[in-house]
C-alpha cells in the first residue's frame, strides 16, 4: 500500500525529524549480534549489580580497551 493513499486529498505528509534524548548527543550506537543467551545474562548480571547493561558494556569495553594498551574512553553511567 502506498502511503500517499492515506492522506486526505490534497495532503502532504512531512517527516518530522526527533530531536536526540539529551544522553545521547554526541554518541553513537554500537550494534553487534550475539546468542539470546549472551543478551540474557548481560541482563541478568546488569540486574545483580544494581547497574544498566549499557554501564556493564562500558565497563567491558574499557578493560579490553585497557588490555590493549588503548585509553579508557567508553563513558560510565555508575548507579550505585
Amino acid at each position: 500500500m502506498d502511503h500517499e493513499e492515506l492522506l486526505p486529498q490534497g495532503e502532504v505528509a512531512v517527516l518530522i525529524e526527533k530531536t536526540p534524548q539529551p544522553s545521547r548527543r554526541q554518541t553513537k550506537a554500537i550494534t553487534v549480534h550475539f546468542p539470546e543467551e549472551v543478551r540474557r545474562q548481560l541482563k541478568a548480571l546488569a540486574g545483580e549489580q544494581g547497574r544498566h547493561v549499557d554501564d556493564m558494556v562500558a565497563e567491558a569495553l574499557n578493560l579490553l580497551f585497557v588490555r590493549y594498551r588503548k585509553s579508557e574512553v567508553a563513558p560510565r553511567k555508575v548507579t550505585k
